[in-house]
C-alpha cells in the first residue's frame, strides 16, 4: 500500500518472577493509498494474561473499534464500519 505514516511507540516491560510484564502504547498516523489512517492502541500485560485497549484502526470511511483480552479466556469487543472497502481493492 503507498503511503506514509507516522507516530509514536512506547514500550516498556521486564522480566519478572520468570515470566514477561510489558505494557506498549501505539499511536501512528498518515495517509495510505490516499486515504487518512490512524492506528492507535494499548497493550498491557504479565505472563499469560494481555489486554488490547483502546484499539482504533481507520482507513478513509472504514472504522475499526474495541479492545479485548487473551488469558485462560479469549474475550473481546469490536465494532466495525466498513462504509467504502470494497473501493481499496486487492491488498
Amino acid at each position: 500500500m503507498p503511503g506514509q505514516l507516522g507516530g509514536s511507540l512506547k514500550s516498556a516491560g521486564a522480566w519478572r518472577d520468570e515470566r514477561l510484564e510489558a505494557s506498549a502504547a501505539l499511536d501512528l498516523q498518515g495517509r495510505l493509498r490516499q486515504q487518512p489512517a490512524t492506528l492507535r492502541a494499548r497493550l498491557s500485560g504479565a505472563g499469560e494474561r494481555w489486554m488490547l485497549e483502546d484499539l482504533l484502526l481507520q482507513l478513509g470511511d472504514n472504522r475499526v473499534e474495541g479492545g479485548g483480552g487473551w488469558g485462560e479466556r479469549l474475550d473481546g469487543q469490536l465494532q466495525l464500519e466498513l462504509r467504502r472497502w470494497r473501493s481499496y481493492g486487492r491488498v
